[in-house]
Protein backbone atom coordinates (compact mmCIF):
# COMPACT_ATOMS: atom_id res chain seq x y z
CA UNK A 1 0.00 0.00 0.00
CA UNK A 2 1.27 3.37 -0.41
CA UNK A 3 -0.34 6.45 0.52
CA UNK A 4 -0.79 9.86 -2.24
CA UNK A 5 -2.44 13.19 -0.38
CA UNK A 6 -4.63 11.68 2.03
CA UNK A 7 -5.99 9.35 0.14
CA UNK A 8 -4.90 5.10 0.83
CA UNK A 9 -4.50 3.45 -2.65
CA UNK A 10 -3.99 -0.35 -2.84
CA UNK A 11 -1.25 -1.01 -5.85
CA UNK A 12 -2.95 -2.32 -8.92
CA UNK A 13 -2.54 -1.49 -12.51
CA UNK A 14 -4.80 1.27 -12.74
CA UNK A 15 -3.05 3.18 -9.73
CA UNK A 16 -0.25 4.19 -11.25
CA UNK A 17 -2.43 6.69 -13.98
CA UNK A 18 -4.93 7.72 -11.15
CA UNK A 19 -3.94 11.47 -10.96
CA UNK A 20 -2.85 11.83 -14.97
CA UNK A 21 -5.69 10.07 -16.62
CA UNK A 22 -7.40 8.61 -13.47
CA UNK A 23 -11.08 8.37 -12.82
CA UNK A 24 -11.10 11.96 -11.84
CA UNK A 25 -10.22 12.77 -15.61
CA UNK A 26 -12.33 10.40 -17.69
CA UNK A 27 -15.15 11.67 -15.76
CA UNK A 28 -14.61 15.02 -16.59
CA UNK A 29 -14.28 13.60 -20.41
CA UNK A 30 -17.13 11.32 -19.89
CA UNK A 31 -19.36 14.80 -20.40
CA UNK A 32 -17.18 17.43 -21.51
CA UNK A 33 -16.36 15.58 -24.98
CA UNK A 34 -18.92 12.56 -24.71
CA UNK A 35 -22.27 14.39 -23.98
CA UNK A 36 -20.91 17.57 -26.45
CA UNK A 37 -23.00 17.84 -29.38
CA UNK A 38 -22.83 20.66 -31.95
CA UNK A 39 -25.10 21.22 -34.90
CA UNK A 40 -23.45 20.02 -37.51
CA UNK A 41 -22.82 16.36 -35.63
CA UNK A 42 -24.11 13.14 -37.22
CA UNK A 43 -26.08 10.29 -35.61
CA UNK A 44 -25.28 10.05 -31.62
CA UNK A 45 -24.72 6.06 -31.27
CA UNK A 46 -24.16 5.55 -27.67
CA UNK A 47 -21.98 2.69 -27.80
CA UNK A 48 -19.28 4.61 -30.61
CA UNK A 49 -18.55 7.24 -28.22
CA UNK A 50 -18.97 5.42 -25.13
CA UNK A 51 -17.79 2.11 -25.34
CA UNK A 52 -14.31 2.18 -23.77
CA UNK A 53 -15.65 3.92 -20.24
CA UNK A 54 -18.29 1.18 -19.61
CA UNK A 55 -17.92 -2.08 -18.24
CA UNK A 56 -18.47 -5.13 -20.43
CA UNK A 57 -19.30 -7.43 -17.49
CA UNK A 58 -23.00 -8.02 -16.46
CA UNK A 59 -23.27 -6.51 -13.35
CA UNK A 60 -24.14 -2.34 -14.84
CA UNK A 61 -26.67 -0.31 -12.80
CA UNK A 62 -27.01 2.79 -14.92
CA UNK A 63 -29.28 5.47 -14.15
CA UNK A 64 -30.40 8.51 -14.78
CA UNK A 65 -33.41 10.64 -13.69
CA UNK A 66 -33.78 12.98 -16.98
CA UNK A 67 -35.10 9.50 -18.34
CA UNK A 68 -38.79 10.28 -18.14
CA UNK A 69 -39.19 6.19 -17.15
CA UNK A 70 -36.81 6.12 -14.30
CA UNK A 71 -35.26 3.08 -15.68
CA UNK A 72 -32.25 1.82 -14.79
CA UNK A 73 -29.83 -0.34 -17.46
CA UNK A 74 -27.73 -3.36 -17.07
CA UNK A 75 -25.85 -3.42 -19.86
CA UNK A 76 -24.18 -0.72 -22.16
CA UNK A 77 -26.65 -1.47 -25.04
CA UNK A 78 -29.38 -0.99 -22.76
CA UNK A 79 -28.43 2.46 -21.85
CA UNK A 80 -27.32 3.67 -25.28
CA UNK A 81 -31.47 2.67 -25.73
CA UNK A 82 -32.71 4.62 -23.44
CA UNK A 83 -29.89 7.56 -23.82
CA UNK A 84 -29.60 7.78 -27.90
CA UNK A 85 -33.27 8.93 -28.62
CA UNK A 86 -33.49 12.03 -26.85
CA UNK A 87 -29.73 12.93 -27.26
CA UNK A 88 -30.20 12.71 -31.40
CA UNK A 89 -33.61 14.99 -30.78
CA UNK A 90 -31.58 17.83 -29.24
CA UNK A 91 -29.72 20.52 -31.84
CA UNK A 92 -27.15 20.99 -29.95
CA UNK A 93 -25.83 20.39 -26.34
CA UNK A 94 -23.40 22.42 -24.53
CA UNK A 95 -21.85 21.49 -21.09
CA UNK A 96 -19.41 22.92 -18.15
CA UNK A 97 -18.06 21.36 -15.28
CA UNK A 98 -19.00 23.74 -12.01
CA UNK A 99 -18.09 21.46 -9.00
CA UNK A 100 -14.98 18.45 -9.05
CA UNK A 101 -14.62 15.61 -9.78
CA UNK A 102 -13.84 14.57 -6.36
CA UNK A 103 -12.17 11.37 -6.82
CA UNK A 104 -11.79 8.33 -3.97
CA UNK A 105 -9.53 5.25 -4.79
CA UNK A 106 -9.55 1.85 -3.21
CA UNK A 107 -7.94 -1.13 -4.30
CA UNK A 108 -9.45 -1.91 -8.28
CA UNK A 109 -12.63 0.78 -7.17
CA UNK A 110 -13.03 4.41 -7.46
CA UNK A 111 -15.60 6.56 -7.02
CA UNK A 112 -16.04 10.22 -8.27
CA UNK A 113 -18.44 12.61 -8.31
CA UNK A 114 -18.98 16.22 -10.10
CA UNK A 115 -20.76 18.85 -10.85
CA UNK A 116 -22.12 20.16 -14.26
CA UNK A 117 -24.61 22.61 -16.25
CA UNK A 118 -25.92 21.91 -19.43
CA UNK A 119 -27.20 24.47 -22.12
CA UNK A 120 -29.86 21.73 -24.24
CA UNK A 121 -30.91 23.12 -27.39
CA UNK A 122 -33.69 21.60 -29.47
CA UNK A 123 -34.46 21.72 -33.41
CA UNK A 124 -37.15 24.39 -33.13
CA UNK A 125 -34.71 26.60 -30.92
CA UNK A 126 -36.14 25.95 -27.45
CA UNK A 127 -33.81 25.80 -24.56
CA UNK A 128 -33.60 23.76 -21.76
CA UNK A 129 -30.56 24.52 -18.82
CA UNK A 130 -29.57 21.62 -16.60
CA UNK A 131 -27.67 21.06 -13.19
CA UNK A 132 -26.98 18.11 -12.69
CA UNK A 133 -24.91 16.17 -9.88
CA UNK A 134 -23.18 12.95 -11.52
CA UNK A 135 -21.62 9.60 -9.64
CA UNK A 136 -19.67 7.38 -11.07
CA UNK A 137 -17.96 4.05 -9.83
CA UNK A 138 -15.25 2.97 -11.22
CA UNK A 139 -14.01 -0.91 -11.83
CA UNK A 140 -9.79 -1.41 -13.09
CA UNK A 141 -10.29 -4.02 -15.40
CA UNK A 142 -7.75 -5.26 -17.37
CA UNK A 143 -5.31 -2.58 -16.73
CA UNK A 144 -8.41 0.30 -17.48
CA UNK A 145 -10.53 2.20 -15.30
CA UNK A 146 -14.53 1.23 -16.51
CA UNK A 147 -17.73 2.79 -15.71
CA UNK A 148 -19.76 -0.06 -13.45
CA UNK A 149 -22.03 2.15 -11.57
CA UNK A 150 -23.84 5.29 -12.58
CA UNK A 151 -26.36 7.88 -10.78
CA UNK A 152 -27.46 11.19 -12.51
CA UNK A 153 -29.39 13.88 -10.43
CA UNK A 154 -30.71 16.60 -13.10
CA UNK A 155 -32.93 19.74 -12.27
CA UNK A 156 -33.73 22.44 -14.30
CA UNK A 157 -32.11 25.62 -13.64
CA UNK A 158 -32.57 29.54 -15.07
CA UNK A 159 -30.66 29.67 -18.45
CA UNK A 160 -28.71 32.73 -17.05
CA UNK A 161 -26.90 30.18 -14.29
CA UNK A 162 -25.56 28.01 -17.06
CA UNK A 163 -24.91 30.71 -19.46
CA UNK A 164 -22.30 32.15 -16.57
CA UNK A 165 -20.98 28.96 -15.92
CA UNK A 166 -20.12 28.32 -20.08
CA UNK A 167 -18.71 31.48 -20.77
CA UNK A 168 -15.97 31.20 -17.21
CA UNK A 169 -14.97 27.61 -19.13
CA UNK A 170 -14.22 29.13 -22.18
Amino acid sequence: MSIIGALWIIDSACSTSAFADGPGQLHREWILRGWERRETDGCFVFAERFDHLYSRREDLHLYDSSDPRHRVARSVAEYGSFREGPFNALKSARHAVTDGPDVLLGGNLAATTLEFVARLERPDGEVSSIRARSALVWRCEEGTWRIVREQNAVRDVPHGEVEAALREQG
